[in-house]
């Protein structure tokens, strides 16, 4: 899927082409694999969708 991606502070847009891939489930947190061009992660996210850990960027507390 494609997406818009604004880079900031210099507020410049481009075009990102992205995958998610749902790799497992466990007490109710999903693990997915996130995949551009340019980056690779796992990704895990609540029951609500909502993000709860994105390893070396943010953790839900």
């Amino acid at each position: 899927m494609d997406i818009v991606y604004m880079s900031v502070p210099d507020l410049t847009f481009q075009k990102v082409n992205q995958h998610y891939t749902l790799l497992r489930e466990s007490s109710g947190i999903w693990e997915f694999r996130y995949q551009s061009p340019t980056y690779e992660s796992s990704i895990f996210v609540d029951r609500k969708g909502l993000v709860v850990n994105y390893p070396g960027l943010f953790l839900r507390i």
